[in-house]
Order: C-alpha cells, then structure tokens, then sequence
C-alpha cells in the first residue's frame, strides 16, 4: 500500500476522529492515501501499528465493536468522505450495502445515479439493481424526474443503505412516465411494445421487443435460466 504523505499531507487537516481515539494519530504515524477506481479518487487514512499500515476506519470499527474483524466484513462512510472518521459517519455492512450507497458510475450519461439516455427512444430511462436483478423504471422527458424515480425506489429498496440524488422538487415538472411493467426485465416502449433486457456480465443484454407485456415476462424467464442457471430469480407469469 502506497503511502503518500509528502503529497498529500494538506489533506491530513480534513482529518475528522472522536476525541476518544485521537490516541490513534497522536501516538501513531499516520497519513492519507489516496485509492484511484475507474469511475472516481477516494481518500482515506492509514496508521502505522506494529510495522503494519492499517485502515483507521477499520481499527476504530474494531475497538468499538471490541473485536477483530474479518476480511469480509467492509466499512461504509456514510457521507462518502474517506477522511471522516467520526464513529457516528461508520458503519459495518456487506459488499453489497456498500455498493447501494456508492455514488453513480463515472461513464453513466447522466449526472444522476439510475439514470441514463435512452437514444432510440430519446427519454431518460431510471432503473434501479436489487439482489443481482435490474428493474426498469420507466422513462422520462426529464433527467431529473427520472431520478426522482431512481430515489423513491432506493429509499424502497436499500433503506439506511440507500444513496439519493436529492433533487429539488421545483426541477420536476409534472410529467408522466412511460409505463413500466410490473415485471422484472421488461419495460414499456413508446410504440406500446415491450422490451426485455437482463443483465449479464455487469452489462445490460438486449433480448427482444414483443407485442404483450406476459409474452416479454417469458422471454426474460427463459434468458434468465440461460444465464443465471436453475436458481434464477423469475417472473411468475398467469
């Protein structure tokens, strides 16, 4: 783990700890690191104990909770600040919760999480993945009705987890959505037919367009045992 104290040292007085660990730096060395992902640079601190650099968010999780924590066992920065190290701003979550409270991916066409431009169709499109299954939301004249509907769906299905684009409502007009469909993987075009799409290797798969809304719940049935095997979550069709 590379340390970069010489640069980045002006961002050490950004540094927030409760007052009862602040023994950590005062007693330790310490400095911030920086981690690149593709979409984003994040921030965080490290402490040197015992010859080992370990993660200040983790050791403070670890006295709190009065144990060792295993290595599947990660950290959430509620405010997404890797330098806020306040026991209230940490909280011990899956992989997965992480990711629910993660910010929008940095090739997404739109400036909203769960949005994108959908170009045929010339709408914004709000989806939301739950539980490895992406549900479409509808689409939308505008890039931030479409998010609205990103955020009353995250709030639905992530709770504490969730992450929000907190648009002000005065930027929303009163549209109406495209109609969506009620199951997983099909959505409502604008022609009136319906469009199946799954997710496969983290990318969105086209699968077909059909006439009824039962018709396209199939088809994404049958896509799914494809790919997902046996196990796969599917739509109860009538």
């Amino acid at each position: 783990m590379p340390i970069l104290k010489n640069k980045l040292s002006h961002l050490e007085a950004n540094i927030q700890i409760d007052p009862e660990y602040e023994y950590l730096l005062t007693n330790n060395s310490y400095s911030v690191i920086q981690r690149k992902t593709k979409h984003k640079i994040l921030y965080y601190v490290m402490v040197k104990i015992n010859r080992k650099w370990e993660y200040l968010h983790r050791i403070i999780i670890s006295l709190h909770e009065q144990r060792n924590l295993k290595s599947k066992e990660h950290i959430d920065h509620k405010d997404h600040d890797g330098l806020n190290n306040l026991l209230e701003n940490l909280r011990l979550c899956t992989h997965g919760n992480n990711m629910k409270n993660s910010r929008k991916a940095g090739e997404c066409s739109s400036k909203y999480k769960g949005v994108c431009w959908h170009k045929k169709d010339k709408k914004w499109q709000a989806s939301i993945t739950h539980s490895g299954i992406t549900k479409y939301l509808g689409q939308y004249d505008s890039e931030e009705a479409a998010a609205v509907a990103y955020d009353n769906a995250a709030v639905e299905y992530f709770g504490d987890y969730k992450f929000i684009n907190n648009i002000n409502e005065s930027m929303v007009s009163e549209e109406k959505s495209l109609p969506s469909s009620n199951y997983t993987g099909v959505s409502k075009r604008p022609n009136g037919k319906y469009q199946v799409n799954i997710i496969v290797n983290k990318k969105q798969k086209y699968i077909g367009t059909y006439v009824s809304e039962k018709e396209a719940a199939l088809s994404y049935n049958n896509a799914a045992i494809k790919y997902r095997g046996k196990s796969a979550k599917l739509n109860k069709v009538d």
